[in-house]
């Protein structure tokens, strides 16, 4: 645009499909020249097809082979700001920079590049590492990176709520942390999913005292009240989400996700919160190999994915209307995984199932009598049992009817070996017949 002193305003625009045509990429020189005798003053400027964004306000638009620029103010007392793609039926990339030049894909300050029409997202905190978000104009910039025409819509969101720590999480690298209890009960996380993932976990484990996850893809912060997914546990139990590309009503996306993990104890606790990602599903489990192994153990063998939680379920007949939880939670550190259940069991019938397991401790082997004898002392009964069982051994004179005497004594055992010998003391004397079995305390 052209404004001489006291001559009318005149501007030139160019445009890709206009007359001249507006050629991207190319150097324009512009040349200014006084026809007159007389000096003159001039202002000269030259504006871009830069649209100004509103926060909260969308701002839906066609993208072709040339970018689109866009512009937002940042205040001083915004604190977090979210510039996002959203709608998109193709695959574009926003890049953002602070101030001039503007952004390009391959010179920007922030970018986001998800393949397909996966939602693009830039989150800026004022407490981000590398490039925090400081007042002033923001431009961005959108590039079609498909061969068509692709329509999107643009949308600011910011937030001038005082931004707390957030610990920044790698894949499969766990972290420990505490929280007192007290006033600030939320610690809050980030992590990147990648844009070849199709699975990603995230997990508290350990926690000393009863702990909430929550999650959400972007802002704003997830807390126990708003949230897209939780895992809410009781007690000191671990804490798991698992989500996958295909997962309704939420799916896994690349991006910025955002963990809270929550003391809901009112007590101070310790705990350790971790995030993981694959490019592989792993939902079909497969058992690869099956047998008694030692002579006293039956083992499975199945496909796993390393860091993925199972557990084997198990039935004592094929018509038993549910399947038990037989074995804790068994968390894969290969892509095959093997778990033995002792011998003999009740149990004949195995099922690999993925998650926590809601048992603590494995099903310990029913005792098996392995002697039975009676010498000056008395009748002696030894069987083998788990090192931490308590029993009481129960005795009958007559098989019909029968009516079986318990007698007081606790047995317990440091090696699992088990003995006990009645002297006749609490049974009447060793002169009749007699019946044994035993009673496995809980």
């Amino acid at each position: 645009m052209l404004m001489p002193n006291a001559i009318a305003l005149q501007s030139v625009t160019l445009t890709t499909n206009g007359t001249p045509l507006l050629l991207p990429g190319r150097t324009y020189y512009i040349g200014i020249s006084n026809p007159g005798p007389a000096q003159i003053d001039i202002g000269y400027q030259v504006d871009f097809n830069v649209t100004p964004l509103t926060n909260g306000i969308p701002v839906t638009s066609p993208s072709d082979t040339v970018p689109r620029y866009f512009s937002y103010d940042v205040t001083s007392g915004e604190t977090i700001v979210s510039f996002a793609l959203t709608n998109l039926d193709g695959n574009v990339n926003l890049v953002a920079r602070k101030g001039l030049p503007f952004p390009a894909p391959t010179n920007f300050a922030l970018g986001s590049f998800n393949p397909g029409t996966d939602d693009e997202d830039i989150i800026v905190f004022s407490n981000s590492e590398g490039i925090p978000l400081t007042p002033g104009r923001w431009y961005l910039g959108v590039f079609n990176a498909d061969t068509k025409n692709v329509n999107y819509t643009i949308v600011v969101t910011d937030s001038s709520n005082a931004v707390p720590t957030i610990i920044t999480l790698f894949n499969m690298i766990p972290y420990t942390n505490s929280n007192s209890g007290v006033g600030i009960t939320n610690d809050y996380y980030r992590y990147v999913v990648s844009t070849n993932a199709v699975r990603a976990q995230f997990e508290i484990n350990n926690p000393s005292a009863d702990m909430t996850l929550v999650a959400r893809k972007g802002l704003p912060l997830p807390d126990i009240t708003s949230f897209d997914l939780i895992s809410a546990n009781p007690g000191t139990t671990d804490e798991l989400i698992v989500l996958y590309d295909w997962s309704t009503p939420v799916a896994l996306t690349p991006g910025e996700w955002f963990l809270t993990a929550v003391n809901v104890s009112g007590t101070a606790a310790t705990y350790s919160i971790k995030a993981s990602e694959w490019p592989l599903s792993g939902t079909n489990i497969v058992i690869t190999n099956q047998g008694i192994s030692g002579g006293n153990s039956f083992c499975i063998t199945w496909t796993s994915l390393p860091g993925v939680h199972y557990y084997v379920q198990g039935r004592r007949n094929l018509t038993d209307p549910t399947w038990d939880v037989v074995s804790p939670t068994i968390t894969a550190t290969g892509y095959s995984t093997t778990w033995c259940i002792p011998l003999p069991s009740p149990y004949h019938f195995f099922r690999v199932h993925e998650g926590l397991s809601a048992l603590a401790t494995p099903i310990a082997a029913p005792p098996t009598i392995s002697g039975i004898s009676r010498n000056g002392s008395g009748i002696t009964i030894q069987w083998t049992a788990g090192a931490t069982s308590q029993f009481r051994v129960q005795w009958a004179n007559s098989m019909a009817p029968i009516t079986w005497n318990t007698l007081s004594t606790i047995v317990t055992s440091a090696t699992g070996n088990f003995s006990f010998t009645d002297d006749g003391s609490q049974t009447g004397g060793l002169g009749s017949q007699r019946f044994y079995r035993l009673q496995q305390l809980p």
